[in-house]
């Protein structure tokens, strides 16, 4: 079957993989002896890290060994690819396995140090001691597919925009919903000298896409702006009431929440205040459009978290939007640029100076960089003189830190720290077998890097 037409096949079934899968190893599975499978989890990698191109290059890679040893490569509809054979050539499998990850070499997944022999970018099964697993987890890979064929083929009806009459019956339901599985935390990560970094503060958010599964399924509650404005004062209120309650709350030296500019002067607000220690600072994230709907309140509202102690955060700004503001007028004490790949793109006209210089005056202390999800974010980032980052990278390193330091690591792989260090209350986090230690990394070294040999 030529490659071309084997493409066209599964994107017409896109389960055709993952039932050829099953079959050939369930065919297998009645002479074990010497066979062996290997699972590339890229599936894992941060999506905009896995463009199908070069998932498809990454297969390709193993094309000489289906020549000369018989082996045969499945790309699955995840994105993860599976190689099975019989008498496998180990070291050149892995050699090309260690090709394979070098192509994603920026992404977290590549570089967990592993130390308790568990490599989260692959796994090796042997028919004879594994085959009971292997099969499950492809029966789990093909179910997964087959429900996302479902929904391909449904022609579902688009969700509802949220209407003036649906306010009401929201606001009850979000008050009666337990939000603490939803509520999730991100490191504001600043980088120090001496290849050193700390935690600034951070911010903790709800889910709002699990909320409005849970309470408005078939609703589009962002179709209109101040609808959805009108509900997220609501949303507001539910974690301001919530999160004295939270263990994480006790230990960073400042928190972020992203709030509307009415609930940072309310009774929900102030109770929060009460709780926190001695030196603890709040850190309110505005969104830009906010701040233009009424300036008076948001220089009202930063005066008076400054006076108090806290702090003010303009969110959701581009470098053009930071170079057309006048930022003496506002006055914030951060700012948060919304990294994008084409900013890095060298016809974009950000690339010169002409950000260094705003970042400069703004003062590069009261800068952050959001949306980190790879090192070369956080490189143009520190190109042009900012030193404090969010993201899902930092999420990463801080994770793998954590990890290295943690007396309990051996029971856990890097995927798993981090989803447990986002969640802030729930049964993601009590699944840690050291909850302290979730909380424990405030100032971290760069980890190191480990690579195959």
């Amino acid at each position: 079957m030529s490659i071309s037409w084997a493409m066209m096949l599964q994107e017409r079934d896109p389960t055709r993989a993952e039932r050829e899968l099953l079959d050939t190893i369930e065919r297998g599975g009645r002479t074990p002896a010497g066979r062996t499978a290997v699972q590339l989890h890229l599936s894992q990698l941060l999506p905009s890290n896995r463009p199908g191109s070069r998932l498809k290059i990454a297969s390709r890679l193993f094309a000489p060994l289906e020549i000369s040893h018989n082996l045969q490569v499945f790309l699955l509809s995840n994105g993860d690819i599976f190689v099975l054979g019989r008498d496998m050539p180990e070291n050149q499998v892995d050699n090309i396995v260690h090709r394979v990850r070098s192509l994603f070499d920026n992404d977290p997944l590549t570089f967990d140090d592993f130390d308790d022999g568990i490599d989260p970018f692959v796994t090796w099964y042997a028919y004879e001691v594994d085959f009971s697993e292997l099969e499950m987890v492809v029966r789990n890979l093909l179910e997964a597919a087959e429900i996302l064929r479902k929904q391909r083929l449904g022609t579902p009806a688009p969700p509802e925009p949220l209407s003036p009459s649906d306010l009401d019956q929201l606001r009850d339901k979000v008050l009666a919903l337990n939000i603490r599985p939803m509520l999730r935390r991100q490191p504001c990560i600043r980088l120090r000298p001496r290849q050193s970094a700390e935690i600034m503060f951070e911010e903790i958010t709800v889910g709002i896409t699990e909320v409005r599964d849970s309470i408005a399924p078939g609703k589009d509650i962002f179709a209109d702006r101040w609808l959805f404005q009108d509900f997220s004062r609501t949303l507001d209120a539910a974690l301001l009431a919530v999160l004295p309650q939270a263990p994480v709350l006790a230990r960073p030296a400042a928190i972020s929440l992203n709030l509307n500019l009415e609930s940072i002067d309310s009774r929900e607000f102030r109770g929060l205040l009460n709780v926190l220690k001695p030196g603890q600072k709040v850190i309110a994230e505005v969104q830009v459009i906010d701040i233009f709907t009424n300036l008076a309140a948001y220089q009202s509202t930063r005066d008076l978290l400054r006076h108090n102690g806290h702090g003010i955060l303009i969110d959701g700004l581009s470098p053009a939007m930071l170079g057309a503001m006048d930022m003496s007028l506002l006055d914030p004490d951060f700012v948060k640029i919304l990294w994008a790949a084409d900013l890095a793109a060298p016809q974009h006209p950000r690339k010169g100076e002409g950000l260094v210089d705003l970042v400069s005056g703004l003062g590069a202390e009261r800068v952050i960089l959001s949306r980190c999800e790879s090192e070369q974010a956080m490189s143009w980032g520190l190109a042009n003189g900012m030193t404090a980052f969010q993201g899902r990278y930092m999420d990463a390193i801080l994770g793998t830190v954590t990890m290295q330091q943690c007396p309990s690591s051996s029971q856990c792989i890097l995927r798993d720290c981090i989803i447990r260090r986002t969640s802030v209350m729930g049964r993601r986090r009590s699944e840690c077998p050291n909850m302290p230690w979730l909380d424990q990394v405030q100032v971290l070294s760069a980890p190191s890097r480990r690579r195959t040999q």
